[in-house]
């Protein structure tokens, strides 16, 4: 059987959320505790969709500026409609081209988004580009995790290898010490 060429599309954003909401703003706040990123930051949110995510780094991260891009202009729609994300701009674009200035961002992160992508490599090269020379490492042990032993056999026992269990990418600039 050939497999669709096709890419999954989501195109109803109030759907989408009553689906998937709670779990994207639960997997979401552990990214955010996972990356621990400052505040004042220019946020590339990769596959924004519905903006559930989007929603919880323009609440808890103060960001300096905060673009969500998603291929689905309905979710965009959905996400511009949403009274907390007024100030966020949303751009109808793919994760594989985006349309961007090199070191335009500090963060670019792919939450929950990388296995809709149809070339996974080139889309994170595409964060890595945007973020520029920046770029810290897209996966962190779990010994970075503020809950790390509790996620060390991931889902119901099921292991990564030491990894978040939580499929995602997220690019970021390194620590810098005091």
């Amino acid at each position: 059987m050939a497999m669709p060429t096709e890419p999954i599309r989501f195109s109803d954003g109030a759907g989408y959320d009553r689906f998937m909401g709670v779990w994207s703003r639960l997997a979401g706040q552990d990214f955010l505790d996972w990356i621990g990123p400052s505040q004042g930051q220019r946020w590339l949110d990769v596959g924004c969709g519905n903006g559930a995510f989007t929603q919880l780094i323009a609440e808890q991260c103060e960001p300096l500026k905060l673009v969500g891009i998603d291929p689905s202009e309905a979710q965009l729609t959905y996400a511009r409609q949403q009274p907390l994300l007024q100030s966020v701009a949303f751009v109808n674009a793919d994760a594989m081209a985006l349309p961007f200035h090199n070191d335009a961002f500090d963060l670019a992160v792919m939450p929950l988004v990388i296995f809709f992508v149809p070339e996974p490599a080139q889309g994170v090269a595409e964060m890595a580009r945007v973020v520029g020379t920046r770029l810290h490492r897209l996966r962190r042990p779990l010994d970075h995790h503020p809950r790390g032993a509790e996620r060390r056999s991931g889902p119901r026992g099921h292991g990564r290898g030491g990894r978040f269990p939580i499929p995602c990418g997220a690019a970021r600039p390194p620590a810098t010490s005091p």
